[in-house]
């Protein structure tokens, strides 16, 4: 009985097999072939069909979704699993988010992927961006990022762009057989493929009738009053049911801000007269402002879901912001902590997390760290407690612990953070210091990311020389801050016990 190969045996023999042709001489030559080969051919001219299968290859033609398909055997090519392309990727990605990232991206458009992968930084411009009229329609719907099909926010989309949604849907569906899709649809949501190239390609052919009428959109779509605001879980949904649903999706307000921090993001790669930072940064403080100027805190929690968004977009203005409003006598902030009543049916809520998580976003960058990392400090004082463990000290203690790289400061500016608090707010300083006290069985959970900026770690790890150096300078600090007081080195040495 003769033996079977196995079966990635005859997975490899179909692959040296397999050959891409890109000209029609070379196509000529390999249809003459005694070996039989699979030929795939990707040239313009009509490649000679007879004549590769009556040598006996196999060919497989590309079709374009437009194309019509008679009497053949179709190979429908499915999304990249998800699984599987996690996996793949391990041996050759060590950071799990980047490879996660890269997996999205896959399933969504491989091109884009091979794009932003590739070594080579020049590339073909997608046809949706040379044709100018695609792209007139693209561009404005780049800022927006994505939406759902509800009316209020389709009459955004018409008047961002100045077209009908049936001409913006049929465009968008035209495009969405094709691999290289500027935007794919699922469950009923567009979505960009591939933002930061698509702000790339195609935020340079913005008009100034488009960003004005942005501007609009933004103020309109992101402080529009919420219905279910000041609600719990049980009332939303007794709204919902009776008809009550705000103007805008969740979808498109989260579109919208994203949109702020990737243009932002983007400044440096587009054409100057665009002035995209100034823009955004104009935008996020006229929100700010009119959070600030109201005494009842409704817009500040109105804004909350966004607020790691707009911090990414614009730091300085943000920042400036949360400042402001601290330095008053009754802070507008202290009303974000709303989670100190009793549960509800679905546990405590609260807008805070949101305004620590804006924070945590800013203390990746080398820049930004030390102004965050001090108004984590000082929210920290205004707390009043909560069921919630999102906390700004636990905020605080995941971006300054010294044996964990969860931001952009070096060893020394997280000193340097935690001796500026114990001067200045000794409780928080000493909670903090303790909170980063060594310990055999610590616990730090990664603060929240950027998604657009690049204030990635330079390493991944923390060296044994910089783990040395805070120990010591921590000893030092905390001895130095206690004095003839023994009880605080008391809880400190008792820590890791």
């Amino acid at each position: 009985m003769p033996s079977r190969s196995p079966p990635w045996l005859a997975q490899n023999d179909l692959l040296y097999r397999a050959i891409v042709v890109t000209d029609s001489a070379a196509w000529q030559r390999l249809t003459e072939s005694r070996s039989p080969l699979i030929l795939v051919p990707l040239f313009s001219d009509a490649p000679d069909l007879a004549a590769a299968v009556d040598h006996g290859h196999r060919v497989i033609l590309i079709a374009e979704p437009g194309d019509i398909i008679r009497n053949a055997k179709k190979i429908e090519l499915r999304k990249v699993d998800r699984a599987t392309a996690r996996e793949a990727l391990k041996a050759v990605v060590s950071d799990s988010n980047k490879a996660e990232a890269m997996v999205a991206l896959a399933r969504r458009s491989v091109p884009a992927l091979v794009r932003s992968i590739a070594r080579e930084p020049r590339f073909r411009a997608p046809e949706w961006v040379t044709n100018t009229d695609q792209a007139a329609i693209l561009a404005p719907l780049v800022l927006v990022g994505s939406w759902t099909r509800a009316e209020g926010d389709l009459a955004v989309i018409e008047r961002l762009t100045g077209r009908s949604r049936d001409d913006i849907d049929r465009l968008l569906k035209s495009l969405a057989g094709h691999a290289d899709a500027p935007f794919v649809r699922s469950g009923g949501t567009w979505r960009v493929t591939s933002p930061a190239e698509a702000a790339l390609l195609l935020l340079p052919t913005l008009t100034d009738g488009e960003l004005a009428r942005w501007a609009e959109v933004v103020a309109d779509v992101l402080l529009t009053p919420d219905p279910y605001q000041g609600m719990d879980a049980v009332a939303r949904l007794t709204a919902s049911a009776q008809g009550t649903n705000p103007t805008h999706s969740e979808t498109l307000r989260k579109g919208v801000a994203d949109g702020l921090a990737l243009a932002a993001a983007s400044d440096v790669e587009l054409p100057a007269d665009l002035a995209m930072q100034g823009r955004v940064s104009r935008l996020v403080h006229d929100l700010l402002q009119a959070a600030n100027a109201d005494d009842t805190g409704t817009i500040w929690a109105r804004l909350a879901s966004i607020l790691p968004s707009l911090a990414e977009a614009a730091p300085e203005v943000f920042q400036d912001a949360v400042e402001l409003d601290l330095d008053r006598t009754d802070p507008i902030l202290r009303t974000m902590f709303q989670d100190s009543g009793a549960d509800t049916l679905f546990g405590p809520s609260s807008p805070h997390p949101n305004l620590l998580w804006a924070l945590e976003t800013l203390c990746w960058s080398t820049t930004y760290f030390g102004r965050a990392a001090a108004l984590l400090g000082r929210l920290s004082a205004l707390d009043p407690g909560g069921r919630l463990s999102n906390r700004p000290i636990e905020s605080l203690q995941n971006v300054a612990a010294g044996w964990l790289p969860q931001s952009g400061a070096s060893v020394d500016d997280k000193l340097a953070v935690i001796a500026r608090l114990m001067q200045r707010e000794p409780d928080v300083g000493w909670t903090l210091a303790l909170g980063v006290w060594p310990q055999s069985h610590a616990v730090a959970f990664q603060p929240h990311a950027p998604t657009y900026r690049d204030w990635s770690p330079v390493r991944q790890s923390v060296t044994y020389a910089d783990w040395g150096h805070f120990v010591h300078e921590l000893v030092i600090l905390v001895t130095a801050a206690a004095g003839t007081d023994a009880s605080p080195l008391e809880r400190a040495c008792s820590a890791d016990r």
